[in-house]
């Protein structure tokens, strides 16, 4: 069976999320987790040591393409990515790192995923049942 090509316009974000973390988190936490999947799937690192981890920034900034990026970029303030990102670590769903971009963009957190708890088929677009 061939490898399947990454699609940058898809992310999945597990139906067991709600189940499990719905009553727990606001809708500005729930969307900023939605948020860190799409940006993992367009920025993580897929091999290596560094596998699964990639940089963004609270503030708005604009690329050497013209890009406009960072949270505020999805309507986030500095302070709701600051209180999401500590609920969503609390509950062990992300890991992050403080760090500077190899580009030389600083005061930005380094994000990975945390999906053990979401058991994803790797050949499939659906998801194995778990229970926690």
């Amino acid at each position: 069976m061939e490898d399947k090509p990454k699609k940058k316009n898809f992310f999945q974000v597990p139906h067991q999320f709600e189940e499990f973390f719905g009553k727990e988190l606001r809708p500005s936490e729930k969307y900023f987790y939605t948020i860190l999947r799409k940006l993992s799937n367009r920025l993580a690192k897929r091999t290596g040591k560094d596998k699964g981890w990639f940089w963004h920034i609270d503030r708005e900034f604009k690329t050497s393409d013209g890009k406009i990026l960072g949270f505020e970029s999805f309507g986030f303030s500095p302070s709701v990515s600051q209180r999401a990102r500590k609920k969503l670590r609390g509950l062990d769903l992300i890991e992050t790192n403080r760090g500077w971009n190899r580009k030389g963009h600083g005061g930005g957190t380094y994000y990975r995923l945390n999906d053990s708890m979401f058991d994803f088929d790797e050949d499939s677009d659906e998801e194995k049942p778990h229970v926690l």
